[in-house]
């Protein structure tokens, strides 16, 4: 993604790692994605419009806004039981209900916020070409 958007001049990237561009969700993380969006939502500190949704030939704007909804409401926790005896018991926060389900809009939204606080307080890790 980075190659593609790079020399776009009203583009940055934000660098978690110095060097790899972007950020992932971690288990470490998505506990306060969620966190932060429901403070957020709370607060009456987050809006969303229609501009908001990428398009598609397969979705429009009502259906892109729906998987967003339906991936919102269904984000829970799944635990896993310790694979060995000295193992630890897994768990994680997700959108999904099945293998071929995605929760990839619900991330995305959420990461929004949580990323965009970063941006702000570090901006030496907003990069460009151009910077």
């Amino acid at each position: 993604m980075w190659n593609m958007i790079k020399k776009l001049p009203d583009v940055r990237c934000y660098w978690q790692k110095n060097d790899r561009p972007g950020v992932h969700k971690g288990p470490e993380t998505a506990d306060e994605y969620q966190y932060i969006f429901n403070v957020k939502l709370q607060n009456q500190a987050i809006r969303f419009d229609s501009n908001f949704f990428t398009m598609s030939r397969g979705h429009t704007e009502k259906t892109m806004k729906g998987l967003a909804q339906k991936q919102l409401e269904t984000f829970h926790y799944e635990y896993e039981d310790a694979r060995t005896v000295h193992g630890k018991p897994k768990m994680t926060i997700t959108g999904k209900n099945g293998a071929a389900e995605q929760d990839d809009g619900a991330i995305a939204i959420l990461m929004g916020p949580y990323w965009g606080r970063y941006a702000t307080k570090d901006m030496n890790r907003l990069k460009s070409d151009i910077l």
